[in-house]
């Protein structure tokens, strides 16, 4: 069985890292193969691989599989791995042989091993101090600026490659996985709190996580400006102290850039309060600088969003303009919310729906729009961006529409719906109406497809069905009445309910879009 399909892997004991795994295995990422593939071909074109992020996604993980795929992979080859501490200081070198026996390697004499061992690969977990002469190196560590910034200068010779951090859907599947004693409320708790970061979300002890959202704290407390926000994302304050702790790597298109972006909503709505940057002239001298700091272009939108929402929760006559070809003004007035306020989940119920104030989702993945009013006659969906290209995704208005039991209603009328994008005063006139995009895989494909497509159904549920020699949809849907499968069968009756309905886009395509400028 492969990897992927199995989901955990065994700990190579005799690999040298920088801080002790306890655990006997690990969890396998799905995206651990495919940067694994990025690596490899990464080595053609540099000498030198930095394998960085977001401090306790797990990297040393990956480095022990891609050292156990590549062993497996390159039968002939010669790796040299080590462990450095954060100082880059040597710890452990440990040198692998094609006939699959190791020797550990005098760490006074790891400065002459690529001369000694030549045209060897070197996989090392955590910042060296040295790079390695005649041979290919891949490095696995945190942003280290003291490494780095050494290898600066050799932008012909090395690349970084940032790692994702986690969605909450794969922490899920590893505490499946390695029988973690956490629950889902508790997994859901961490999440919010620290974002997709395994080492606390997935702790084992409460020591640990308390521990964790100590020091995340301490930070919170170091930023006191807006000028405290601004040095955070240029990080010119400690990294260890108070960047790596609330800030992100996320992975750009091309993952060897990334972005900065606060690790949870839970983070930036702390240091957000903490400013009590209110409507205020700040806050806009804050967003203008934001506009020329690309490393601090998400944040920048996050407040951009918060301020959206301020303004549409307060209340009053906005003007909006119809994105069709006679762009025609329209007032909308919305009441302003009034008493205690929570943000809807995605299980929210009919009752919270029909209280005709302004609704924003507490998910921070929730499709396609960002917050709603129900009037009673009209159904005002808004999607606050600072894009002129701003996709809508079907299936999530589809979702929405079945979760307030109105998609027979909006196909019967589909101005029923009006879909508002927020955006920041002096776009507007540029605003053009926005693609609605479909699922990639359409219905009549889906048979074909293996169960993982299916929605709900991750690697803990994949190796189930597979032990059972269901591998695709159609298997699946035969074994409709075996009862050891009856939830997975159900996922699959929801997912084709729900193809079924994104398949009819010609009424989703007749809701009308609008514009509505917000001023900074």
């Amino acid at each position: 069985m492969s990897v992927e399909a199995q989901g955990v892997q065994d700990v190579t004991v005799d690999l040298p890292t920088a801080f002790k795994y306890r655990a006997e295995e690990y969890y396998v990422r799905k995206a651990y193969s495919s940067y694994y593939v990025r690596v490899i071909e990464l080595l053609q074109t540099y000498d030198y691989i930095s394998v960085t992020g977001t401090p306790g996604i797990g990297k040393s993980i990956f480095y022990d599989y891609f050292f156990s795929r590549y062993r497996n992979e390159h039968h002939e080859a010669i790796i040299v791995t080590a462990s450095f501490n954060k100082d880059r200081q040597l710890e452990e070198c440990v040198v692998f042989s094609p006939d699959g026996s190791s020797m550990i390697w005098d760490n006074t004499d790891f400065p002459n091993i690529g001369k000694r061992i030549p045209n060897a690969i070197h996989l090392y977990d955590g910042p060296p101090s040295v790079k390695p002469a005649r041979s290919k190196m891949v490095t696995f560590t945190s942003p280290n600026f003291g490494w780095l910034d050494s290898m600066r200068k050799n932008v012909e010779a090395h690349c970084e490659l940032y790692m994702p951090v986690w969605e909450l859907g794969e922490l899920g599947d590893a505490v499946k996985v390695l029988n973690l004693e956490i629950s889902d409320e508790e997994l859901t708790e961490r999440y919010k709190q620290f974002g997709g970061v395994p080492r606390y979300c997935l702790a084992k002890s409460a020591r640990a996580y308390r521990k964790g959202l100590i020091a995340m704290e301490q930070a919170i407390e170091k930023i006191k400006t807006l000028e405290d926000v601004q040095a955070c994302f240029e990080m010119s304050v400690p990294l260890n102290l108070v960047v790596h702790r609330l800030l992100h790597y996320i992975p750009e298109e091309d993952p060897t850039f990334a972005t900065l972006e606060f690790g949870s909503d839970w983070i930036g709505i702390r240091i957000y309060n903490q400013l009590a940057v209110k409507l205020s002239q700040e806050r806009a001298k804050l967003m203008k600088w934001l506009d020329g700091a690309g490393k601090a272009s998400t944040f920048n939108g996050w407040l951009f969003e918060n301020l959206a929402h301020e303004k549409l929760f307060d209340g009053g006559t906005f003007k909006c303009v119809q994105l069709d070809e006679r762009r025609q003004e329209i007032s909308l007035t919305i009441n302003r919310t009034i008493g205690h306020y929570e943000r809807f989940a995605t299980n929210f119920t009919l009752e919270m729906v029909f209280q005709n104030v302004y609704q924003i989702p507490k998910s921070q993945t929730f499709k396609s729009i960002d917050s709603f009013i129900h009037l009673g006659e009209t159904l005002l969906l808004f999607q606050i961006t600072k894009s002129l290209n701003h996709p809508v995704d079907c299936a999530g208005l589809v979702e929405l529409f079945a979760k307030l039991e109105l998609v027979d209603k909006i196909k019967q009328n589909p101005r029923f719906a009006q879909l508002i994008f927020v955006v920041p005063q002096g776009i507007g006139d540029s605003y053009k109406n926005q693609q609605l995009i479909t699922q990639n895989l359409r219905l009549e494909d889906l048979m074909g497809a293996g169960v993982r497509c299916i929605s709900g159904i991750g690697p803990v549920l994949q190796k189930k069905l597979h032990d059972k020699n269901i591998f695709t949809c159609s298997h699946l849907k035969a074994h409709s009445k075996d009862p050891e499968v009856k939830h997975e069968f159900e996922l699959l009756t929801k997912h084709i309910d729900l193809l079924k309905q994104v398949c009819d886009l010609s009424y989703l395509n007749m809701i009308p879009q609008y514009v509505l400028e917000i001023e900074v």
